[in-house]
């Protein structure tokens, strides 16, 4: 929960600072960057690799851990866009 919360600070710092261009850029760059890895998992076959993967971890790694992680990474990124937004 923590990790969404940081996701809208991040959204919302982008709307901040690029307005709704930005929003829309950050978006689209979702998106073209989420189907690239489909793409790339496909291709490569790794799919059953990544299911081993996340299959090996324990449930307090999965549940725990791994948005702590995301939680942490989108933290640091906001703040060092929040310091550079315009009131």
């Amino acid at each position: 929960m923590l990790a969404f919360a940081f996701i809208g600070v991040a959204i919302g710092v982008v709307y901040k600072r690029w307005g709704t261009g930005g929003v829309w850029a950050l978006t689209l760059a979702t998106l073209v960057l989420s189907g690239a890895l489909v793409v790339l998992l496909t291709w490569r076959n790794w799919w059953d690799e990544l299911g081993a993967w996340l299959a090996d971890r324990s449930l307090v790694a999965l549940a725990v851990g791994l948005p702590a992680a995301v939680a942490v990474v989108v933290a640091a990124l906001s703040y060092a866009g929040i310091r550079r937004v315009v009131p």
